[in-house]
């Protein structure tokens, strides 16, 4: 308030005083917000077989041998439950909403002793996870009646889990063609679900390792990537429909935050979806959206929501890298490969020539000249050699530029990567190279067979999935 009148009254000294007090009552305001409260606690020891009765607020993440789901206790109180199985059980498969009663033993999340190891427990906490509870084959387990939860997660879970149905249905065997599920069957149901939905429950440590060691193990999480690839797929669909750009990329903001929300509401694909929402503001306004403007306006606005997320690795990386491209990436590419992408467009039309930059013009000169020698050479028309000298400068161009920020961000993130995760990749450049562009394919084509229901398009996104597992092999 007094500094608002300040600024009324033009007082510059009651300003930035009250200025600079109102940002540190507002920053104590913030870590007394986010500040956890007293763990909930249960009076039974560790190990001690307990019947927790509650509503099931994460869905079943069906494994091999047992599921795992999340159990709301009381508001604010949850467990984490490993529900196993007998052979040739069923599992019981359980949906949000549903109040279950499960006999198990419970004990609390602990961390490993080593220095500098992930802190399991923190993480569970800030989900409000307070306990693991294991039931065994034998177990009583009661679904009761009557539903629980919001409206809105139901929705949410409902659409999630047809998708996932729908994932199984394209990839399964068919019994009626005799068919059993193989290896191949498995492998690609479980990396499409990792893939497309973000969800890890099939996901087997051996079909990963390569990503993990070539340091391209982020193209089969969701993260961001997922998002600006889902809405690139939409404008461009939108746009091969006549619908104006802008109305387009606005259209993509709803998707990109339903697309959040679907798959789990992961922290990358929030980030993404709100950085697609501030492009959309600054086109309505006629801006153009720069980099690390969008990144820094994102950055504080989730660091004023939650100011613990500076000390998260996934923050950290997530940011540092896309600063690097706009920091790096983009300055080098204005300055070379930028002005011969710009003179690609149109290149038979001789009348644009005047209208650009000199150096475009001199491109769009010496690709004209190329193309001209290419039609003597081979007999073939000047349009024909025109067009294939344009795709081809276009595949040379979009090559570099990947190279370039592939090689921009392995040498960004290469002391972040050691200190974190102790890991750093001699491969990372050449593998990202192929993996990147592999998941370019695989993500639109697998939305594409996810709202169309055809097996044909599911299995050509498995078969770019493929390639990508042989090349980061190799």
């Amino acid at each position: 308030m007094l500094f608002l009148v300040a600024r009324w009254r033009k007082i510059r000294w009651a300003v930035w005083t009250c200025g600079l007090l109102a940002a540190a009552a507002a920053g104590a305001w913030l870590d007394a917000y986010h500040r956890p409260g007293p763990a909930p606690q249960l009076d039974t020891p560790d190990a001690t077989p307990v019947i927790l009765s509650g509503c099931v607020v994460a869905p079943s993440e069906v494994l091999e041998d047992h599921e795992t789901f999340t159990l709301e206790l009381e508001p604010g109180a949850r467990a984490r439950v490993n529900l196993y199985r007998r052979e040739g059980q069923k599992p019981y498969a359980f949906r949000y909403g549903q109040n279950v009663e499960v006999e198990a033993k419970i004990r609390t999340p602990h961390n490993f002793n080593n220095p500098g190891s992930f802190d399991n427990a923190g993480y569970l906490a800030r989900q409000n996870i307070f306990w693991i509870a294991t039931a065994g084959a034998q177990a009583s387990v009661t679904v009761k009646k009557g539903r629980c939860g919001s409206d809105f997660w139901t929705l949410v879970y409902g659409l999630r889990r047809r998708a996932l149905r729908r994932i199984d249905a394209l990839y399964a065997a068919d019994p009626a063609a005799g068919q059993k599920p193989s290896a191949a069957t498995e492998y690609n149901t479980g990396m499409m679900e990792a893939v497309l939905m973000g969800d890890s429950a099939r996901l087997q440590k051996s079909w990963t390792e390569d990503y993990r060691t070539t340091g391209t193990f982020h193209v089969l999480v969701i993260s961001g990537t997922h998002v600006a690839l889902l809405a690139g797929l939409l404008i461009f669909l939108l746009r091969i429909c006549f619908i104006p750009k802008t109305a387009a990329i606005l259209a993509t903001v709803p998707a990109a935050w339903l697309y959040a929300v679907v798959a789990g509401w992961q922290t990358p694909c929030i980030r993404s979806a709100a950085g697609i929402t501030l492009y959309a503001i600054a086109r309505i306004f006629y801006r153009r959206a720069r980099i690390l403007n969008v990144l820094a306006a994102v950055a504080i606005g989730f660091v004023l929501f939650d100011p613990s997320q500076l000390y998260d690795a996934g923050f950290q990386l997530s940011f540092l890298s896309v600063a690097l491209i706009g920091a790096f990436v983009v300055p080098i590419m204005e300055v070379t490969t930028g002005p011969i992408a710009r003179a690609l467009p149109e290149l038979y039309d001789l009348g644009r020539d005047p209208h650009l930059e000199p150096r475009i013009a001199q491109w769009r000169v010496e690709l004209r000249l190329f193309a001209e020698t290419l039609a003597l050479l081979s007999r073939v028309s000047i349009k024909k050699c025109l067009l294939i000298v344009s795709l081809a400068t276009r595949v040379v161009v979009f090559a570099a530029d990947l190279v370039l920020i592939s090689a921009v961000i392995q040498v960004g993130l290469a002391v972040p990567m050691a200190v974190l995760f102790h890991r750093v990749s001699a491969t990372g450049l050449s593998a990202n190279t192929v993996a990147v562009p592999l998941l370019g394919l695989v993500v639109p084509i697998g939305f594409v067979s996810l709202f169309t229901g055809s097996h044909s398009v599911a299995h050509c996104a498995a078969y770019f999935l493929d390639v990508s597992r042989r090349a980061v092999a190799f």
